[in-house]
């Protein structure tokens, strides 16, 4: 009986331990077994460069990195800062066979002359991360930036739960930088990830009107882990995808996060909205589609924007 005992409680802390891992992300230290990744400059006439990212094995995606710096030997001083940015992410296709693929290609069109960019790559392999070293600096290419144009927008939460009614508005109108970014999404933290939830997808122009500026359904926009806890919104970010031509991979590129931004709850129930957060309640008849499913589809779960 005891030996029995044993064997359950055993069992019961191996499942315990699994789910721990996989909801706790840990960053690793910079890897030296993993090399810079190649950067090139584009052609004489573009403005972008072009970064290869090597497979590792069990690779499910990877983060570029990309520092910048105005001085062109990255030293910092009291005038002078080196700023970290997580630019994009490459997901691989879990339905194509990849193992013949030895890289993949990522473009960063968005560097300024005058400034010095060197990049890194961070692997995410189901449990935890690895980063390569960094590349060489060089001298930005462009006059571009990944940036949103909005003046103190107001992120809005309306909350009736006569009506049952969740939903997320932004105001006022957005100007995206070019018409490649056809995602305008919200950046919402669950107390221990931080993901981006589309407003508005399929955009065809950079300018973006508040009217069109609302998620009307959060329960059906949001993962199963945004539902039932308190969120905080850590900002916006348009979102621009593309894949290879054989589909193996899916490219993922991010405008800078807009964090400068007033929030506000429009609520018809108690909510305590002391430290700006907000619970969108979940939904428990059979109509809820946010199973374990739909929380992994591509575009909703795995974009790492951290």
């Amino acid at each position: 009986m005891i030996k029995r005992f044993w064997i359950i409680f055993a069992s019961i802390a191996l499942i315990f331990a699994t789910i721990l891992t996989s909801c706790f992300i840990v960053n690793s230290e910079e890897d030296d077994s993993l090399p810079a990744p190649s950067v090139l400059k584009g052609t004489a006439s573009s403005t972008q460069y072009s970064i290869s990212i090597p497979y590792i094995k069990n690779m499910e995606y990877a983060n570029i990195l990309r520092q910048k710096c105005l001085d062109k030997d990255f030293i910092e001083s009291e005038t002078v800062k080196i700023t970290t940015e997580n630019i994009g992410q490459v997901n691989v296709n879990t339905e194509k066979n990849i193992s013949n693929i030895p890289s993949f290609a990522f473009d960063d069109y968005y560097t300024l002359t005058g400034t010095y960019y060197c990049y890194a790559v961070r692997y995410y392999d189901g449990t935890s991360y690895t980063t390569t070293k960094y590349s060489d600096a060089a001298e930005g290419l462009g006059t571009t930036k990944a940036e949103l144009t909005v003046t103190s927008p107001t992120v809005t939460y309306t909350r009736n739960d006569s009506t049952e009614t969740y939903m997320l508005s932004v105001a006022p109108d957005v100007t995206l930088p070019t018409t490649d970014f056809t995602i305008l999404s919200v950046i919402l933290s669950n107390g221990s990830i931080s993901r981006p939830f589309p407003i508005i997808s399929g955009l065809t122009t950079t300018s973006v009107a508040e009217s069109d500026m609302v998620i009307l359904d959060l329960r059906g926009t949001l993962t199963d882990d945004y539902l039932g806890v308190p969120l905080e919104v850590k900002g916006l970010i348009a979102i621009n995808k593309t894949s290879d031509t054989s589909e193996t991979y899916f490219r993922y590129y991010w405008t800078s996060f807009l964090t400068d931004f007033n929030f506000s709850v429009d609520s018809s129930g108690a909510q305590d909205t002391s430290d700006l957060r907000f619970i969108v309640p979940t939904r428990l008849s059979a109509s809820n589609d946010l199973d374990a499913t739909a929380s992994k589809v591509p575009e909703r779960a795995v974009l790492n924007i951290q």
